[in-house]
């Protein structure tokens, strides 16, 4: 998200607060036991792209490759650059045919006729 520093903590008490707010409904008191303007907010040092249009792409690539720890983001960066057409296919075609995916057999039937 490349805003302003201010417009930026805005931005991010608010998607912070917002899912307070949804595991507030799917989880006890024991297991959030912290009010969510406690909570400390890690802001990795990601790759940004170069256009206008990418940032959920990228965001998703970020979330698939990170462990938790320190990440090779450049190197992400690169493949994401050198082989987006590709990576963007292979990220659908996942989405598509997740078991997550509820509507996964309607889209299925459709391309299988």
């Amino acid at each position: 998200m490349e805003l302003k520093t201010t417009d930026k903590k805005v931005a991010t008490v608010t998607v912070v607060r917002m899912l307070f707010n949804v595991l507030s409904r799917t989880r006890t008191t024991q297991q959030l036991p912290k009010p969510w303007h406690d909570w400390h907010v890690h802001e990795p040092d990601v790759p940004q792209q170069s256009n206008t249009h990418d940032c959920g792409f990228y965001t998703l690539k970020f979330m698939e490759h990170w462990t938790g720890g320190r990440m090779n983001t450049r190197e992400l960066e690169d493949h994401v650059r050198a082989d987006a057409i590709n990576v963007r296919k292979r990220l659908l075609v996942r989405l598509l045919l997740s078991p997550h995916n509820q509507l996964r057999d309607v889209v299925v039937s459709k391309f299988v006729k």
